[in-house]
């Protein structure tokens, strides 16, 4: 064994010992085995059916230094982490996931390796039957491992199945992998085989200490992965005859010889093959411990290799140039691809370009009218966003089509009929999918297009797009255009890259739902486009994100404390920046996130969504007004503090405290969002001296927590703060002025011009919110 995996061993604890030592509150692993046992509770397993489990996977492996780098890479961001504690939006937590513990206990550890290379290739049930053949194998049947009755694998596979997934939501959908592999062999096609074959190889290499030899037909790219990173002797590989990589890969004098009759055509290769594994005697013949099926007796569904790592954004989709086998004419050419791709610059484009009016307060998510009569200077959606979409950049060759992007239908006796309009659902009978193409003239001539090359039955009779399904050329064009706007979509927002656990579906699914919304009331709301986000690069399903009473359109002041402000997958956490009134808020921007790795303290489902809670009610009375002087700051301390209380299954609302010597009161930081889109920022050329105004009501900032309101007679006199002196008290005066304000930087407007700016509202408080130079006049700009 390697000298790293000695320290791996010195400093690790083992899972089974721990469930015994958990009553000891001194013990170093106590806090793990709580842990433990709290994943137990939460996935619904007994204590006994993991302990059976994990009795029979401890062991089985170790990994190799290649494999020990994703431990690691693990602990470098566990302590990176520690460094952003402070500065992030919420309080964060280094994760005590099961996935992660694994990777710290050296008789566990190659079950988060052997997740992460099987990754390459599997999906998550094929990379749970492997480990499980890998523990029923007992190197006795030489085709693999042959169990008389199933029942003797559900028990171990239901339990295997979560460890699993632990793994790939805390670990792999992290972005934590092991290296890639040699550059001799990163350019083959790599062939997968069933996975009793795999366990049966694997695992006779890891009982015997001879030399292994390994005939195949073509390259087998799981079992030669898997060796990479948990062999510890050498490696050889030969492709017809001629030796490609030979690797020293550990301290063992083993020899494993990978001999590869042919490379494959992967244009039409149909993945099949096979292999034969046989260990050297000694007496210079070779025994075979495992013989796999042949290429006429596998069964007919050979699997593809498939990866679940995390991906680049705008990776190329399903053309017939990327599919091998049987599937290959199942596909869009290359022609058609870079068709898809242009008009997805087209409608983004489009997208990004819609000017934008400031909601009332009817929602409780940021949200903004889409408007088609903004003027050159208007904010437009793209303003929004934190990045530009790097879909924009991509060349894409010219669109034929002289078809206009957006054209609203049934309007056509109408001279501004590409103007952005509601879309009346009582009139159009067709589902979301029909009635958002229908508007989209330049993407209905590209699905008439492919519908020539497509022979499905609905293309053929011309049917309705409502009744392609997959395996439809039209059908697979429309989900890579949803796709590929989803992924620009999640760009702006700050995705680096894409899930591997994120499903096509899901994705085109949330798109179809943030078009709907802007189509059908002319939203542009950011609980839409977070659960985009949500699931192209979070890897969220839809289904769980799809909660019908946060779509509510309807217009209701009491429709609040729903905007979703924090999502968390495994260890995979968004947070908008906003949420934390300590820092700067910006609306330009503002569709943004910011991606950790960790935990949300609060949060113990490894799938949860935060959203903001509602502002505390305010009945008392405007009482004693102080003095109405501005030459001094407002010095009154004030503290910021969260909580999070748990609203159902999944869902947590986060309560925003602030706190003086005297009054708490509840702030939602979605409402210092809204406050800071409605206010006015004078600027003036005026000297700032000792200012006096008899019009002005002044309030300390304690007063403002006791007595600022959401709504007043707008024949009031006008309230004021005093200078506020850090972001905490500028936020929550916004924040309690959330129908907007007159904002003056005295660095940079006089009091007698920002007053002239404050205007009477209905049934709304004239408010003057003074700061120091804190750049807030750059918060729209």
């Amino acid at each position: 064994m390697s000298q790293s995996s000695m320290t791996l061993i010195a400093r690790s604890f083992d899972l089974m010992s721990a469930l015994v030592r958990a009553a000891d509150p001194a013990s170093a692993v106590a806090k793990s085995t709580q842990d433990l046992i709290k994943w137990l509770a939460r996935e619904r397993i007994d204590e006994l059916s993991f302990a059976t489990c994990a009795k029979q996977a401890r062991g089985l492996a170790y990994p190799n230094e290649n494999g020990l780098v994703i431990r690691d890479s693990i602990e470098e961001s566990d302590q990176g982490l520690k460094g952003l504690l402070k500065g992030a939006p919420l309080n964060l937590v280094i994760s005590a996931s099961l996935g992660r513990m694994m990777a710290r206990d050296v008789d566990f550890c190659y079950l988060v390796s052997t997740v992460s290379v099987l990754t390459n290739y599997w999906d998550p049930e094929g990379t749970t039957d492997i480990l499980c053949s890998m523990m029923l194998d007992s190197g006795e049947n030489q085709h693999g491992v042959s169990l008389l009755y199933q029942a003797q694998r559900d028990p171990i596979k239901a339990v295997m199945s979560k460890i699993v997934e632990s793994i790939l939501i805390n670990v792999v959908n992290t972005g934590h992998q092991v290296g890639p592999l040699p550059d001799e062999l990163r350019s083959l096609h790599p062939h997968v085989i069933l996975d009793r074959e795999f366990a049966a190889i694997v695992m006779g290499i890891q009982r015997t200490r001879e030399g292994v030899l390994l005939l195949s037909d073509y390259f087998i790219g799981d079992v030669t992965t898997w060796l990479f990173y948990h062999f510890d002797g050498l490696l050889e590989i030969s492709i017809a005859g001629a030796i490609v990589l030979s690797k020293k890969l550990g301290p063992s004098s083993q020899v494993v010889r990978i001999v590869i009759h042919q490379l494959c055509d992967a244009a039409v290769c149909s993945n099949r093959t096979s292999i034969e594994a046989s260990i050297a005697t000694g007496d210079g013949t070779k025994k075979v411990f495992m013989k796999g099926l042949s290429p006429d007796d596998a069964p007919p569904e050979i699997p593809r290799p498939q990866s679940a790592r995390r991906k680049p954004l705008y990776l190329e989709g399903p053309t017939a140039d990327s599919i091998h086998g049987p599937f290959k004419d199942i596909g869009l050419n290359r022609s058609e691809s870079n068709h898809i791709c242009a008009v997805a610059k087209k409608m983004t484009s489009w997208l990004l370009d819609i000017a934008l009016e400031y909601e009332d307060l009817r929602f409780a998510q940021p949200s903004f009218k889409a408007t088609s009569d903004g003027s050159s200077g208007s904010l437009r959606v793209r303003d929004l966003l934190l990045r530009h979409p790097g879909l924009m950049q991509k060349q894409t060759g010219h669109i034929e089509s002289s078809a206009p992007i957006f054209k609203r239908p049934l309007d056509d006796d109408q001279d501004d009929n590409d103007h952005l309009e509601p879309l009346s659902g009582s009139h159009d009978p067709l589902s979301k999918l029909s009635r958002i193409l229908n508007c989209f003239p330049m993407v209905l001539d590209m699905l008439d297009a492919i519908q020539k090359r497509c022979t499905c039955s609905v293309c053929e009779t011309n049917g309705s797009m409502d009744d392609s399904k997959a395996g439809c050329l039209r059908y697979l064009a429309c989900e890579e255009l949803l796709v590929l706007i989803a992924h620009a979509i999640s760009d702006g927002l700050g995705a680096k890259d894409v899930s591997g656990l994120s499903n096509r579906q899901d994705m085109a699914r949330a798109v179809v739902e943030l078009f709907d919304s802007l189509l059908q009331h002319q939203q542009i709301a950011w609980n839409d486009w977070f659960r985009v986000f949500s699931c192209t690069a979070s890897g969220i399903p839809f289904e769980t994100l799809k909660t019908p009473k946060d779509m509510d359109h309807t217009p209701t002041h009491v429709n609040r404390g729903k905007s979703l402000i924090a999502s968390q997958y495994g260890c995979y956490v968004a947070v908008v920046p906003w949420v934390d009134l300590q820092q700067a808020v910006r609306v330009k921007g503002c569709f943004g996130l910011e991606l950790f790795e960790g935990n949300i303290k609060g949060l113990p489902e490894e799938l949860a969504f935060l959203q903001s809670e509602q502002p505390s009610p305010i009945t008392q009375s405007l009482s004693e007004i102080p003095d109405s002087t501005f030459s001094s700051e407002d010095n009154t301390r004030a503290e910021f503090s969260t909580a999070i209380f748990r609203v159902q299954s999944a869902t947590y609302r986060l309560v925003t405290f602030v706190k003086t010597a005297t009054h708490l009161r509840l702030i939602d930081p979605v409402q210092a969002l809204s406050g800071l889109m409605r206010s006015q920022f004078p600027r003036c050329t005026h000297s700032s001296g000792s200012e006096t105004s008899s019009r002005l009501q002044t309030y300390m900032f304690d007063d403002i927590l006791a007595c600022w309101a959401d709504s007043i007679g707008h024949e009031a006199a006008v309230q004021a703060t005093y200078i506020l002196d850090d972001r905490i008290k500028f936020n929550v005066a916004v924040a309690l002025s959330a129908m907007g304000s007159v904002i003056r930087d005295v660095s940079s407007c006089c009091l007698s011009c920002a007053e002239a700016q404050v205007k009477p509202k209905s049934n709304t408080p004239r408010r003057l919110i003074q700061t120091t130079a804190l750049s807030h006049s750059r918060l729209l700009r």
